[in-house]
């Protein structure tokens, strides 16, 4: 049984895995939004995630769960689902990111810092339960770089100089963080809506494109310089 949300009506959820293809069904009391179709999708299979793992994990074996399709009662097509984030993508295409730079990056001997925040950001985008979780690492990632610590700096000036060299305000970084999930405060850790989660890939699609610009102007030009 569902509670009403915010973002969803109340109803039952019944779920059926089998042969590696999971069925689920919601049964409520009104026609669904395009909104809320897509975040009963994610609360779906975010519920199937959690018992194919508890199944799994004693196996020794890793799952994904997925859902593509959802369907009217009388089996007609609701609404087909995609893996890609069309609002992530829209939000590089708009900074002007494209994979060469991402290439350029990778091939830098200072290049693994953003590796390891573009593969955080794709164990969120995997599992979006911890999509903030994933995307904070990779803010940090990105500090790591620009910033690095050492006995002579604090912490939190680290940070300010990390904004100040992508020219970010405090308010961006503190868009996507989220305390009680990063240290397992569930309880007190709001499940992110549709909109939520468009707003939290635009807020680190620009940070990335921000970090994408620095290193390119910093390392990647100051190299060519060197070389001539």
């Amino acid at each position: 049984m569902l509670e009403a949300e915010r973002d969803y009506p109340s109803g039952t959820v019944t779920i059926q895995v089998a042969d590696n293809r999971l069925i689920a069904s919601f049964v409520t009391a009104k026609k669904l939004t395009d909104d809320e179709c897509a975040t009963m999708r994610n609360v779906v299979q975010d519920i199937a995630s959690s018992v194919c793992d508890a199944a799994a994990i004693i196996e020794g074996a890793w799952t994904i769960v997925t859902i593509d399709t959802c369907l009217y009662f009388d089996g007609s097509i609701r609404m087909r689902f995609s893996n890609a984030s069309q609002r992530l993508k829209l939000a590089f295409q708009e900074h002007a990111v494209v994979s060469n730079d991402i290439t350029a990056i990778n091939q830098h001997p200072d290049g693994f810092f953003l590796r390891l925040a573009l593969d955080d950001l794709n164990a969120g985008l995997m599992e979006g339960k911890f999509l903030r979780s994933h995307i904070y690492r990779a803010v940090e990632s990105l500090r790591n770089s620009v910033a690095p610590a050492n006995e002579n700096t604090d912490r939190s000036k680290c940070w300010e100089i990390f904004r100040t060299a992508l020219g970010i305000e405090h308010s961006h970084v503190a868009l996507l963080t989220n305390h009680a999930e990063r240290h397992g405060d569930y309880a007190n850790a709001d499940p992110m809506s549709s909109q939520e989660v468009d707003v939290a890939l635009c807020g680190i699609a620009d940070l990335i494109s921000r970090y994408v610009r620095w290193f390119k102007a910093k390392k990647l030009m100051q190299d060519r310089n060197i070389g001539v």
